[in-house]
């Protein structure tokens, strides 16, 4: 049997060792949580989030000169698209119902693909001028539609999950319609709809975008 003197020592030994594994559940947490905080900060959101913060919030820049013309043809295609469907006018005056196209190409393919047959509609019209609140607005009506069908010739395909000899397609139509302030000269609204459809496996699928301009 134990004195009581060796039962005391005992206990304060007891004691140490649970107050020093305290303090390394105390330290592991801490580490758990910085890790996961960590890894939190590197999810998807937030380096989207601090790249727009580190650029002032700017996700589109361009130039359109006053007569409605895109003058920063330097950027990259799909930023002059963007460009010319939210902002691009036409460079004359024009007549209610009266049509003209816009600047752009919503479907790019790379030197492997060669066409069978392709369609581009490419339709901006107004359909009339409202008398409010004493200013005039341009109701702007936006029909684009293009489409292309062939062959996809390169010895990578089958990773691209295609098939020998399948016929690659791709669909692309954007339906808009814009409030413009003939006085004023800007929008006071926009509301737009992009559609992909396309049975090329990178892009397979069916797809939608809204495009809103809210004053």
């Amino acid at each position: 049997m134990l004195n009581n003197e060796s039962n005391q020592y005992l206990e304060k030994l007891m004691n140490e060792a649970n107050l020093e594994n305290q303090k390394k559940d105390k330290k592991k947490q801490k580490k758990v949580k910085t890790e996961n905080n960590d890894i939190e900060n590197l999810n998807f959101d937030n380096v989207f989030k601090n790249l727009i913060d580190s650029n002032n919030n700017v996700v589109l820049r361009g130039r359109i000169s006053k007569t409605g013309e895109i003058i920063s043809t330097y950027y990259k295609n799909s930023q002059k698209n963007l460009i010319s469907i939210l902002f691009s006018l036409p460079n004359k005056e024009v007549e209610i119902g009266e049509k003209w196209k816009l600047n752009l190409n919503l479907i790019e393919m790379d030197q492997n693909f060669v066409a069978d047959s392709t369609s581009n509609q490419n339709t901006v019209y107004i359909e009339k001028i409202i008398h409010q609140n004493n200013d005039q607005i341009a109701v702007i009506k936006y029909d684009i539609n293009e489409y292309v069908l062939g062959d996809f010739n390169t010895p990578m395909a089958e990773m691209f999950g295609m098939k020998n000899n399948e016929k690659i397609y791709m669909k692309t139509s954007f339906i808009a319609t814009g409030y413009f302030s003939l006085l004023k000269g800007k929008w006071t609204n926009y509301e737009g709809e992009m559609e992909i459809d396309s049975n090329f496996s990178m892009l397979g699928g069916k797809s939608k975008t809204e495009f809103k301009l809210i004053e």
